[in-house]
């Protein structure tokens, strides 16, 4: 009686929070509130389906951590963006979505063939975060109208491009943060960071980093320096999280410092890829990092957080379920970029990426698509 009565608080909890939400942040359509213990405490049975790729089973409960509340509006998923363009082919990987006063902007690697370092980066928009509207025109980007703003060098790439607002740069307050490769001082790939004024026209990008960090990586403004969370490798082999922090001009603040590694006794989801970071206010952020499972080629999402920029907590070693809902369950998925603040107050969006194909894949048919879902975030 005392579980039930607890599911009961939290469904109704996540009901009272939503109901007001205005249409521009499109969290007015509640098509649960007529029956909201059913809809919500129900989705076990009635839309979960293959769950075997997961180790953990959904919880409705609202997880908790010392002052932290979080709660995924399970019913709530909405497919935001899929593949229909020849340049997307592919797959279409790693977003960036940055809420502005007027509108809603998206930055998205896109590939026509295979291989990390033959992508894209492309641009759409959207009054509402949901509906996105991709721009086309005629550049020497494609042979067709586009929406890519970004190609560099095919071969030595633009991949996993990270894109922050630095509001202390008023001539170029967007920076893209992103991996290429340079002959001239590695074969591995390095950091290179671009600016535009307007997110769309952007400058050369110039080395900032000079590390190996394969994966979509993520820079938070702080203190009028930058900190970024890297991917980095713990004894060449195991994928893990780093952090380093920089002024404006990439020169060195605090050094390269392991900040999560996963415990190999603990689990097979040793490899942590990108970290997608998110900012909760001035001492918190939480991270939703990709597990990979090099054994069975399986992935993973946690749930993690520092209250002070430096320390990471596990928190729960598999929210997948929690995130994907009532969809199929996808063999990949990743959370790019995090939370993204809605209108209504401790209401978030995270967007994510599924594909129907494992981590490592190399053939055609790959079926890539993006989708967000509302969290509840609260700080006690």
């Amino acid at each position: 009686m005392k579980e039930f009565q607890q599911k009961l608080f939290n469904s109704l909890l996540a009901i009272t929070i939503l109901v007001g939400c205005t249409k521009k942040d499109g969290l007015h359509d509640l098509s649960y509130s007529l029956n909201p213990v059913d809809s919500i405490l129900n989705i076990h049975s009635s839309q979960l389906r293959d769950t075997s790729n997961y180790q953990n089973p959904l919880s409705t409960d609202t997880i908790s951590y010392g002052k932290l509340k979080i709660f995924f509006f399970t019913t709530r998923v909405e497919e935001v963006l899929t593949q229909k363009n020849p340049w997307e082919k592919i797959l279409i990987n790693y977003f960036t979505v940055i809420k502005t006063d007027s509108l809603w902007k998206m930055w998205y690697e896109s590939y026509d063939q295979f291989g990390d370092f033959k992508s894209y980066v492309c641009y759409a928009y959207s009054y509402d975060g949901k509906n996105w509207i991709e721009p086309l025109s005629e550049n020497e980007n494609y042979p067709l109208p586009n929406n890519i703003i970004y190609s560099g060098v095919r071969g030595l790439g633009n991949h996993a491009p990270s894109v922050f607002l630095d509001m202390n740069d008023h001539t170029y307050p967007f920076k893209m943060i992103f991996l290429r490769r340079n002959p001239l001082i590695s074969p591995q790939e390095r950091l290179f960071l671009a600016k535009s004024k307007d997110g769309i026209n952007w400058n050369n990008a110039h080395l900032f980093i000079d590390r190996f960090a394969d994966t979509q990586n993520v820079c938070i403004p702080f203190q009028n320096n930058y900190l970024f969370y890297l991917r980095g490798w713990y004894n060449d082999n195991i994928r893990s999280i780093y952090t380093l922090e920089t002024d404006t001009s990439g020169r060195i603040i605090k050094p390269y410092t392991l900040l999560y590694k996963a415990d190999e006794s603990f689990s097979t989801y040793t490899n942590t890829y990108n970290s997608a970071a998110s900012q909760l206010n001035d001492s918190t952020i939480l991270f939703f990092p990709t597990m990979f499972d090099p054994f069975s080629n399986k992935v993973k999402i946690a749930l993690m957080v520092s209250f002070n920029f430096q320390n990471i907590k596990l928190i729960m070693n598999d929210i997948t379920l929690n995130v994907v809902g009532g969809i199929s369950s996808p063999l990949s998925i990743c959370i790019s970029p995090g939370l993204i603040r809605s209108e209504k107050k401790d209401i978030y969006w995270l967007y994510f990426t599924t594909r129907n194909k494992d981590h490592s894949y190399n053939d055609v048919d790959i079926i890539s698509t993006y989708y967000r879902i509302p969290v509840l975030v609260k700080t006690i």
